[in-house]
Order: structure tokens, then C-alpha cells, then sequence
């Protein structure tokens, strides 16, 4: 008897793209894409970090607003318990400096853990509210790694003229948006050259 493959074993019991779909809401898809928006986003920023790139870094922060934004308007948020995980972590986050690069680091950490948070609640279909108060709280916990990444890289950090500068971008004269949103728009990406 011959041992199964790996390839062939991660075929065998990775769960289905169609169960997957089957068992997802809409609130549960915007849920994922508002997670790995933010993914791809902090990635972005970890590049623009890399090269020196404050221009851009400002730009993908703003775009990290966006989805933030996004995740909270969900009806499966609590925001009050997004409001007490972001308080109660900036009750226990260490105020002393530290170097740079371990702030790039609980970003990409924090997205890490709501992406994970929210792929248990939509892949697993786990609907539990263990589940949902789980996904709040890494919200939470992103929001203020977000707060505090962009206090220590941008000298003057302001929330609102970051989604000021995003909306004028999505939406403004020129933006991708300006119309509402279409398909065709988010491919065009005329802002990026993929």
C-alpha cells in the first residue's frame, strides 16, 4: 500500500470552494472581502515602509480607512465590543518606544489575526457568537495597531484628512469611483500599475 501524497491529501480533505459558498451569507462575504482588503492593504503599506515611500504609505493607510470603515458598518459587528477590545489593548500596549519595524510588525500581526478570526467564522461556518465577538475584538485590536502605526510613521497624523484624501481619491473628480461602484472601475486601477 502506498502512502497517500501530500498534494493528494490536501485535495482529499481541504473543504470545497462550493461548500464554502453554500454556507456563506452576504453580510459573511463582506465580512471576508473588508478582511482581506485590509490584508493586501497592510502589505502594501509593509512596501511602501520598505522603500522609504511616505507618499503611498499615507495612500494604503487610507485605503486600510476604507475597509475598516467597511468591516464596521457590517450588522455582524459589535461595535461596542470593537470599542472595548481597541480600549482595553491601549490600556495594556507598552507607551515606551520601540524600534519602527515592530510597529510594521503588529500591524501586519493584527491583520493576520482578524483575517483568521473572520475565515473561521465564514469558511467554518461557525455562526456562534464566540464566533462574532471574536472577529469584533480582532477589529478592535487592528484598529489600534492601525492608530499606533500611523502616530510613529506620519509626523502629522491626522485620521480624517487620511479618509479625506481616500475619499477624493475614490470618489473625487477624477476618482475610480466617481460613478458609484462597477466592476469594470475596480479593474481599471489606473492609480497602480499590477
Amino acid at each position: 500500500m502506498s502512502k497517500e501524497s501530500y498534494y493528494d491529501m490536501v485535495g482529499r480533505i481541504c473543504k470545497k470552494g462550493d461548500d464554502i459558498k453554500d454556507s456563506l451569507t452576504g453580510e459573511k462575504a463582506h465580512l471576508w472581502h473588508m478582511a482581506t482588503g485590509i490584508s493586501g492593504e497592510v502589505g502594501e503599506v509593509v512596501n511602501a515602509v520598505s522603500h522609504n515611500d511616505l507618499p503611498n504609505l499615507i495612500e494604503e493607510l487610507g485605503d486600510i480607512c476604507f475597509y475598516s470603515v467597511g468591516f464596521q458598518r457590517s450588522t455582524l459587528i459589535d461595535e461596542t465590543v470593537v470599542e472595548k477590545a481597541y480600549f482595553d489593548m491601549q490600556a495594556i500596549t507598552p507607551t515606551s518606544e520601540k524600534p519602527l519595524h515592530e510597529y510594521v510588525y503588529d500591524l501586519v500581526v493584527a491583520a493576520a489575526n482578524l483575517l483568521d478570526a473572520v475565515k473561521k467564522l465564514c469558511a467554518y461556518n461557525n455562526n456562534s457568537s464566540e464566533a462574532l465577538n471574536k472577529v469584533s475584538v480582532m477589529l478592535g485590536e487592528f484598529d489600534l495597531a492601525c492608530d499606533v502605526f500611523c502616530r510613529e510613521f506620519i509626523p502629522s497624523y491626522n485620521l480624517e484628512e487620511l479618509r479625506s484624501q481616500n475619499q477624493e481619491k475614490l470618489t473625487g473628480e477624477n476618482g475610480r469611483y466617481k460613478d458609484g461602484y462597477s466592476d469594470e472601475a475596480a479593474k481599471k486601477r489606473e492609480d497602480k500599475s499590477d
